[in-house]
């Protein structure tokens, strides 16, 4: 990956170039992309399993609500039956977690970040995997199905594919911690 300090002069000397090839965006419209606001499900249900406070039954239905709060902006939302898969393994929403995670160390340039990249499209499919194996899970495939699930597995792709440009050395962060394709014909010595 870049260092810091070169991916901030490659922004400034791309710096309203309208030709540049925007691998993922971010930014302040983040929730445009069903995959974030997935994200932010995982957490939620990542809560639900890790914190402490989510052992004692008055706990654990806040823990629930912050659950259903989280998926609200999506369309259409799911009921609670539909939630109640996020629930059932905790291991797929693990590992969902982590990959979101490490996706975002990227941009925070946190050094063990590139050690730790999943890809997300693979724990994305794992999670359904564990859902389809479970009988109790119908109604969080029926939902999954609906958003549809393409289109998060399609942006799943598509972050994936921004974080191998990154490693790469091949694209870096925007001012908005977008990812940017570096030019072709500049690839070669961008880096250096």
């Amino acid at each position: 990956m870049i260092p810091h300090a070169k991916m901030r002069e490659l922004a400034k000397r791309y710096e309203g170039r309208t030709d540049l090839v925007q691998l993922w965006t971010v930014g302040e419209n983040y929730k445009l992309h069903e995959i974030t606001v997935f994200q932010e499900l995982v957490a939620a249900a990542f809560y639900v399993h890790t914190s402490p406070d989510c052992l004692y039954p008055a706990n654990h239905e806040s823990g629930v609500a912050s659950l259903c709060e989280a998926a609200r902006d999506f369309t259409p939302a799911p009921t609670s039956d539909e939630l109640a898969g996020f629930l059932l393994e905790a291991t797929p929403i693990f590992d969902l977690h982590t990959a979101f995670c490490a996706f975002d160390d990227l941009a925070c340039h946190a050094p063990a970040a590139m050690d730790r990249c999943l890809p997300i499209a693979t724990a994305l499919t794992r999670f359904r995997l564990y859902l389809e194996a479970d009988a109790r899970a119908r109604k969080t495939l029926k939902w999954l199905a609906a958003l549809p699930w393409s289109r998060l597995f399609d942006q799943a792709m598509q972050m994936d594919g921004a974080t191998v440009a990154l490693l790469g050395e091949r694209a870096f962060f925007g001012d908005d911690c977008e990812i940017i394709a570096i030019p072709w014909e500049d690839v070669s010595h961008a880096a250096a």
